[in-house]
């Protein structure tokens, strides 16, 4: 698999899994914490996702910087794959989760 390839979909992976986890929280923290700080904390999350997903490729995968076409794609390559698959996630799980009122 090619470097660029492994920075794309481990940043797939880590959106995934930072929407799942936001998501999990979604029950338990909408009771106890008004919600522009459940969203923060939610922002936290995936932003320190994110930093782990460049630790992930950069360490574990072993891509390095030279390897890529781009240097700075280590740091910014799919980046709108992660924030787009978080947000779904999140909004799929939240939703679930929440029962329907009848009218």
């Amino acid at each position: 698999m090619r470097p660029g390839s492994k920075v794309y979909y481990s940043r797939a992976f880590m959106g995934l899994l930072a929407g799942l986890i936001c998501g999990l929280i979604h029950n338990p923290l909408s009771l106890v914490v008004p919600l522009p700080l459940y969203d923060a904390i939610a922002i936290l999350v995936a932003i320190a996702l994110y930093y782990v997903s460049i630790l992930l490729a950069k360490h574990v995968l072993g891509v390095k910087p030279d390897d890529l076409n781009n240097p700075s794609y280590l740091k910014r390559g799919g980046i709108f794959t992660f924030i787009m698959l978080w947000l779904m996630t999140w909004t799929l799980m939240a939703s679930f989760q929440t029962p329907l009122i009848p009218p």
